[in-house]
């Protein structure tokens, strides 16, 4: 076994440039990240022979490309292909599978569950089906239960997390298995891990678990479980009615411009950039049936108001208009139109030359 800092050398600066090409999440966070779980794995498979393993609803897949590419036998399954998984070599073993609470997988020596969200309380489970000899090791993220629905906390002493943590704990002793808990060491809040390991059972004994599991699942799950859509659906407000966006924008900077704040421009003529107003006064200029429409998206006010930062400033809550970019700032978005030229009551702030944005 190398320590972790030659696992990062060999692999994280290529991973972190090529990243941002195939993937809108952050390198730093991801690919260092997936190194560590990969470094700890090959550490807790140090004295296990013939490792065979599959990654359940593997995502990137850099977990399974990081594994393989050490010598270890095994594939990612997920519900759907990622734009990333083109960056890796053909022994990088990546399939395109929904993974249900009726999988197995009966060579398989390990399961693994790296943040995998609603399949996180059945990996012990689907571990149990495929062979009395299967482990598993699993990362708890978002809470799900095994019905794929939102875990709701029980025991209200204990944080939602904490609790979904002992509810996951419980599940993989009810499985059999002799369940090891650590942190590890990763760029995440979510680190508390759990390795479920079995030694050789009794046919018995073995059939007793899956009759333990069974009475769980007919107790716990509805007859359908809900799962994943193949196709995810884009929730980041960019798909909502463009006259929905442009009436709220509109109401925004009516808001911030009903108070005075003059920057005096290169012409020496006055510019209003307005007030800033906090973000929970700015949402209630907003209609309801807007802002129901707001609340289906992710982040929902706010990431509309983000999404429009060549308009609007956020700053520790407070929301104002943001002056537009100059060519010195930056000529990137020189063919893209001007905002303020057709929107703004002063017009933009500065000069067709000086503008950042196209005045045309």
């Amino acid at each position: 076994m190398f320590p972790i800092p030659l696992v990062t050398n060999q692999y994280a600066s290529k991973l972190v440039k090529e990243w941002p090409k195939r993937c809108g999440t952050d390198p730093q966070k991801f690919v260092f990240e997936d190194i560590a779980i990969a470094s700890y794995l090959i550490c807790l498979w140090k004295y296990d022979s013939n490792i065979n393993f599959v990654d359940c609803g593997c995502g990137n897949g850099l977990l399974v490309y990081l594994l393989n590419q050490e010598g270890y036998k095994g594939f990612g399954l997920d519900i759907r292909q990622r734009s990333i998984w083109n960056l890796y070599p053909d022994t990088t073993i990546l399939q395109v599978n929904a993974v249900t609470p009726n999988s197995s997988f009966p060579t398989t020596t390990w399961i693994l569950g790296n943040h995998s969200d609603e399949l996180t309380p059945w990996i012990p489970i689907i571990a149990s089906k495929s062979s009395p000899m299967t482990n598993f090791f699993v990362l708890p993220c978002c809470p799900f239960d095994l019905s794929g629905k939102k875990f709701i906390r029980t025991n209200t002493s204990l944080s939602t997390y904490a609790d979904y943590l002992k509810y996951v704990e419980n599940i993989c002793i009810l499985c059999g298995f002799e369940v090891g808990i650590d942190k590890l060491r990763i760029p995440s809040t979510k680190r508390t891990c759990f390795i479920g390991r079995r030694n050789k059972l009794e046919e018995c004994q073995y059939q007793e678990i899956l009759l333990n599991i069974d009475k769980l699942i007919k107790e716990k799950v509805p007859n359908e479980v809900t799962q994943r859509e193949v196709i995810e659906k884009v929730r980041n407000c960019t798909q909502l009615d463009r006259s929905l966006i442009t009436s709220i924008i509109k109401l925004c900077v009516e808001k911030l411009l009903s108070g005075t704040n003059y920057i005096i421009a290169n012409n020496y003529s006055q510019w209003n950039k307005g007030i800033a107003v906090h973000l929970s006064e700015l949402v209630k200029v907003i209609p309801d049936q807007k802002l129901k429409q707001l609340k289906k998206e992710c982040g929902g006010f706010q990431t509309l108001l983000k999404n429009h930062r060549y308009i609007f400033e956020l700053k520790k809550g407070l929301v104002q208009l943001r002056p537009p970019l100059t060519t010195k700032d930056s000529l990137k978005y020189k063919s893209k139109p001007c905002w303020f030229l057709e929107n703004h009551p002063d017009g933009c702030l500065y000069n067709a030359e000086e503008c950042g944005y196209n005045h045309k």
